[in-house]
């Protein structure tokens, strides 16, 4: 989480249990965090680089985005249609953000600058997933 006077931006926070095994928030932060209960609450944005479970989880997004009626979600064009499988109505929050790698893309969400660019997340193994590495401007 990244606040400041002109808004918050969750990155990555969604996630769901294959993130199992890395370091996260104990489960009472976690349940606050999904619920979007203080201090999670009045987040702006959420960001997710990529569709894999220990970065972001459709289910966990969605109930976040419902519990939030304010927050915007931005990712790639992958995971936004695996939040929109889940959750068609939140389809006017949800924006894809289409940055082939060593391209960088911008977006403003309202005071919130987002610079996105592509990048590999393997030539091999993973190479269909598309993925995002993310600048954002607060003030």
């Amino acid at each position: 989480m990244v606040r400041s006077a002109a808004g918050s931006v969750l990155i990555d926070g969604l996630y769901g249990a294959e993130a199992e095994g890395y370091h996260t928030p104990p489960a009472a932060a976690l349940a606050m965090l999904r619920a979007a209960r203080a201090p999670f609450d009045g987040v702006d944005l959420v960001l997710a680089t990529h569709f894999h479970e220990d970065h972001f989880d459709a289910g966990v997004a969605a109930g976040f985005l419902r519990a939030s009626e304010k927050t915007w979600f931005a990712s790639t064009p992958q995971a936004v249609a695996l939040l929109l499988a889940r959750a068609p109505e939140l389809a006017p929050r949800a924006v894809s953000i289409e940055a082939p790698e060593g391209v960088r893309v911008g977006r403003d969400f309202g005071p919130i600058r987002v610079e996105a660019f592509g990048l590999s997340h393997g030539k091999v193994n993973y190479a269909e997933v598309q993925h995002l590495g993310l600048v954002v401007t607060l003030d």
